[in-house]
C-alpha cells in the first residue's frame, strides 16, 4: 500500500468529528494493516485534528498532489515565520 494511501486513511480518522465514526474508521484502518502506537491510539480516541479538515475529500493522492500540498504548507509556514525572523519577502 503506497504511503499516501495510508496517510489518507489516517487523516480520515483524525478529521472525523463524530467520535463513534472516528472509532469505526480507526478499526477499519487497523484491519487494513495500519499499526498505531499506544499514544496515537489514545489521541485518536479523545481528539481530532481540525487543521486537516478537507484533506480526506481529495480523491487522487499521488506524488503531484503531495508535492503541491507540501509547497503550500511550506509557504504558509514561511508567511508566519518570516516576519518573526525579520525577513520581509515572500517565496514563490
Amino acid at each position: 500500500m503506497p504511503l499516501w494511501v495510508k496517510k489518507k486513511i489516517f487523516y480520515s480518522v483524525l478529521t472525523e468529528s463524530d467520535t463513534d465514526k472516528r472509532k469505526l474508521l480507526f478499526q477499519k484502518a487497523k484491519q487494513q494493516g495500519l499499526q498505531f502506537s499506544e499514544l496515537t491510539e489514545r489521541v485518536i480516541a479523545t481528539s481530532r485534528l481540525s487543521m486537516l479538515d478537507g484533506i480526506e475529500n481529495v480523491d487522487e493522492w499521488d506524488a503531484d498532489f503531495i508535492h503541491k500540498r507540501s509547497r503550500r504548507l511550506a509557504s504558509l509556514a514561511w508567511d508566519k515565520l518570516s516576519p518573526w525572523l525579520g525577513i520581509n519577502h515572500k517565496i514563490i
